[in-house]
């Protein structure tokens, strides 16, 4: 079917029936230009909020046995994969409840979650129900519910100082809230089906999304105003974000491509192509997780029929193609602790594997497996442990060096949905799942001591764009590592 590959300009239209707007905001400078000032350190706000109401000491941690490590691979398809996961999560006896605090406001399931780069003690959610939350991962109380939505939140973001939050929804609509008071500060019209995933600029109040309707949209917040539409796409535009320099947008999609574009012309710079190797003519090559290195300029993503690829973005061409999962990969992310020495990526699927690699010798380094399919995963913003989020409502905590299990959190009813890794400090660390049930619960998981420095704690940074050509080029890979791209 022929496919629109320009999209007009539209007039914004008012905010959505419901919604309040606030008036005033601060100013914004221009996030595509490098030399900006930033201003205040975020990792300064994070340590001088540190939380003293948790004390590790009186919490239990259970330590995993040195034997524990991960458990064989299995064959089964996506289907028994999801299917034993949502058994396991329905239909085994109920288990302990292991968390700290348990948020009830949602009335349908929690699809999402993240937590603040300002204050990792702020975290909001959205549900089935069209609403969203920003509430106190430490007491579980909650503003106002964030109303206006007339779909399902499916995605949440914060912006790089914490000032905004921004909702995607089913309906098309992107809302950006003022989290200091819960306030809408501008309503975002403009796909015409809905929105997938939003993300914010690493330094300015510039927001992305991702929308059904094969285009992603970016405005300036708070004026509302639209800056670009990025319209080449032949399908869903499923995933995508800011590069690591913040001078690019990648996108990945249905029609089974990853996309660079400029985002003051709207134009394409590269494209690169999933393809379907020999002996695999009917895969399904939709794309559908990527995360770009916060440095160089290359993505990892993961595509419907299991297969992860590690691409250079400027060269348009994969550095590694892996085929480890049996099923559709539906999270995938680089370590961001540059300072750790490690050059790590993790892929989750729908086939009960977490694969770590390492994205220097371009090999798989550990295959942890579940007993059901994988929803989400999230790396610790300094240690080099993953958690994840499975089909059978269970949190698991996993060691990215070595592939032992840490840590297996219980206590939700149903399936995990999305999970989120929260320092508070360097020996408080909490682990966060939104789930099917209709609740997000937090958990504490300890046990190692990490320095909280680097990305924002709790919240991936904004994604970047990854290594630059060889695996030996990768930053933390030797003395030849480069800088971010120029131009």
């Amino acid at each position: 079917a022929a496919v629109e590959t320009h999209v007009p300009h539209r007039t914004l239209p008012p905010p959505a029936a419901g919604m309040e707007v606030t008036e005033g905001a601060p100013a914004a400078h221009d996030p595509f230009d490098v030399d900006d000032e930033i201003g205040d350190d975020v990792h300064e706000l994070i340590d001088a909020r540190i939380v003293d109401t948790l004390d590790p000491e009186d919490m239990a941690v259970v330590d995993s046995d040195e034997e524990d490590g991960p458990a064989a691979p299995a064959d089964d398809g996506e289907d028994d994969a999801q299917g034993a996961g949502e058994e396991a999560a329905e239909g085994a006896p109920a288990a302990a409840d292991e968390s700290l605090i348990q948020f009830r406001e949602h009335t349908d399931a929690v699809y999402c979650i993240a937590v603040s780069p300002a204050d990792p003690r702020v975290a909001a959610t959205g549900g089935g129900d069209d609403r969203a939350f920003l509430w106190d991962l430490t007491s579980g109380a909650a503003q106002k519910p964030l109303v206006g939505h007339r779909d399902t939140v499916a995605s949440v973001a914060f912006s790089h100082d914490g000032v905004y939050l921004a909702t995607g929804g089913l309906d098309g609509i992107v809302a950006v809230w003022t989290v200091a008071d819960a306030s809408l500060a501008c309503s975002l019209e403009g796909p015409a089906e809905a929105v997938n995933w939003v993300a914010w600029h690493g330094r300015g109040h510039v927001v992305l999304a991702g929308s059904e309707d094969t285009t992603c949209w970016m405005w300036k917040a708070p004026e509302g105003e639209c800056m670009q539409i990025f319209a080449a796409h032949a399908a869903s535009v499923t995933c995508g974000a800011f590069s690591g320099d913040g001078k690019a947008v990648v996108t990945g999609s249905d029609d089974a491509t990853v996309r660079v574009w400029n985002p003051r012309t709207g134009q394409v710079t590269a494209c690169v192509q999933v393809g379907l190797p020999a002996g695999m003519e009917d895969a399904d090559g939709a794309v559908s997780a990527l995360d770009c290195h916060p440095t160089a300029p290359v993505a990892i993503f993961g595509v419907n029929d299991g297969r992860v690829l590690l691409a250079h973005l400027e060269r348009e061409v994969p550095l590694g193609v892996w085929r480890e999962h049996g099923a559709c990969v539906e999270a995938a992310a680089f370590f961001r602790a540059a300072d750790a020495g490690l050059t790590l990526a993790a892929t989750a699927g729908l086939d009960g594997s977490l694969c770590v690699w390492d994205t220097n010798a371009l090999t798989l380094r550990q295959r942890c497996v579940h007993p059901g399919g994988i929803s989400a995963l999230q790396w610790h913003p300094a240690a080099p442990m993953v958690a994840t989020g499975g089909l059978d409502g269970t949190i698991r905590v996993w060691d990215g060096r070595s592939g032992a299990l840490h840590r297996q959190f219980t206590g939700h009813a149903k399936g995990l949905l999305d999970v989120a890794f929260v320092a508070l400090s360097p020996v408080v660390n909490l682990v966060v799942g939104a789930s099917d049930d209709c609740t997000a619960r937090v958990f504490h998981t300890s046990g190692w001591h990490s320095s909280v420095a680097g990305p924002a704690a709790g919240v991936a940074p904004a994604h970047g764009a990854g290594p630059s050509n060889a695996p030996a080029l990768l930053p933390g890979g030797g003395a030849g590592a480069p800088g971010p791209p120029q131009g």
